[in-house]
């Protein structure tokens, strides 16, 4: 009964990021995605916590999601197939991570799975990254343009590694 329970809760949270935040992820940038892919590899590959790698993989699933989702609606122009794909491919990346046990290998720290916890934290930052980079562009005289160059890649990445640090600093330094 606990594993029905849990994978409701996980396909309901990963669902509702894709589709309670409308204006805030039109589109990542490929670059920022790329970004957020090697800076996971380059964890991985020197052990770092799962809390903290989990941050990096939030954020690659819901960058690919929204990638995917984007480049769906620039061929059919069907707003709706943007997030259904959006929030299908995280909710199933949720739930293949949750059923080849990477949940049950990470360490429960929090009450949860410390992966678990480092995605939504990572999926949470990089939605901030986001609205931080179009509210830039609003207030650069309505004209959309950034105020330096680079500037949808810097926010995101800026905001995940903000948070990378926080995590580290209050969860991790006892």
């Amino acid at each position: 009964m606990k594993k029905s329970r849990l994978i409701v809760a996980l396909a309901s949270l990963a669902v509702a990021s894709g589709f309670l935040t409308p204006a805030a992820h039109a589109q990542v940038c490929a670059v920022c995605t790329v970004v957020i892919g090697g800076a996971l590899g380059l964890s991985q590959y020197l052990g770092v916590n799962d809390l903290l790698s989990g941050i990096w993989l939030g954020a690659l699933v819901l960058a690919l999601g929204s990638f995917i989702g984007h480049s769906v609606f620039k061929k059919t122009h069907v707003a709706w197939h943007r997030w259904t794909i959006l929030g299908s491919i995280v909710t199933f990346s949720y739930l293949s991570l949750y059923l080849l046990n990477f949940f049950a290998d990470s360490p429960h720290d929090f009450g949860m799975p410390n992966l678990l916890l480092g995605m939504l934290i990572g999926t949470i930052a990089l939605l901030l990254g986001e609205a931080t980079d179009k509210l830039l562009r609003r207030l650069k005289n309505d004209s959309g343009k950034p105020f330096f160059p680079f500037q949808k890649v810097v926010c995101p990445v800026v905001c995940l590694l903000i948070a990378t640090l926080l995590t580290q600093w209050c969860c991790l330094s006892h």
